[in-house]
């Protein structure tokens, strides 16, 4: 088995989109590419899905490189056992074998219960398990309105210059630092809430929006309908900030694509009018 053929990791996933939102900060995406591409890598199986998403992307402040993620297969290898050691591990006692297996049972059971089970159960539907938050479905009416108020809570405002939900419980916003430059901070939105250290920057050419101009109830179904321009759809993601599509009016757009990279969109107002849609 190749290294790009193994089952890609939480990591390996954590260090393609890393790369990616590198690459959009180094003005090598658009947003609706970075959006693609990171939702993808959150679902991404193999390292072979995320060598795809990383492999055209150069890494900021370099000449063009090639994707790095296969290199994590080869830390894996491990050397065939010497003769040293299968014959230490057969001079093993059968008291001494049966310790080992005792340990071996008790270790088991403890992954099952505290790690396994708890992914089980959130994966099936089940109910949380005590002390754990359920990740918040942020292209939901009260989910959006989740990720407005959390906005409103780290600014004090629902301003933004732009900002992203997508259905993996990803998201994202770029937010004025002040009342009138073009400087901004960023936070990534994972699961329950914004992780990890803000990233900073300016941009002259920022535009403001408020984000509680937009009617939460109206997301769901327009999620519904940016759905049915596509053959089936998996990943859908709202989009606020600077106009790519030039349609007057334009509150914000979502997103849908599919397992053969096709996307479509759709743009609508802030009471949820649709202005325009296109197909992949």
């Amino acid at each position: 088995m190749t290294g790009g053929d193994m089952r890609a990791r939480d990591a390996d996933r954590e260090e393609a989109i890393d790369f990616i939102e590198a690459a959009y900060s180094d003005g090598q995406l658009t947003r609706d590419e970075y959006d693609v591409r990171t939702g993808k890598a959150l679902r991404a199986q193999r390292l072979t899905d995320l060598d795809r998403l990383v492999r055209d992307l150069q890494k900021p402040g370099t000449t063009r490189v090639a994707a790095r993620l296969t290199r994590l297969a080869e830390a894996t290898a491990k050397p065939a056992p010497t003769q040293t050691q299968v014959a230490m591990a057969t001079a093993l006692t059968a008291s001494a074998r049966r310790f080992l297996v005792g340990v071996g049972v008790v270790a088991l059971t403890a992954f099952v219960l505290f790690f396994l089970l708890p992914w089980a159960l959130r994966d099936s539907g089940g109910a949380d398990l005590p002390g754990e938050t359920a990740p918040v479905e942020l292209l939901t009416a009260d989910g959006f309105r989740t990720f407005v108020s959390a906005v409103e809570d780290r600014t004090g405002d629902t301003v933004v210059f732009d900002a992203f939900v997508t259905t993996e419980h990803y998201g994202g916003v770029t937010a004025p630092a002040d009342a009138t430059s073009g400087r901004y901070v960023e936070w990534t939105w994972r699961d329950t809430e914004f992780v990890g250290d803000e990233s900073t920057g300016g941009d002259d050419d920022a535009v403001r929006f408020d984000l509680g101009r937009i009617d939460a109830d109206a997301v769901p179904g327009l999620v519904e309908e940016a759905g049915e321009l596509i053959e089936e759809p998996d990943w859908f993601s709202l989009n606020v900030g600077r106009d790519p599509f030039g349609v007057k009016g334009q509150c914000y757009r979502i997103a849908a694509s599919n397992r053969f990279d096709e996307t479509a969109h759709l743009v609508a107002s802030c009471s949820g009018r649709v202005l325009q849609t296109s197909g992949p």
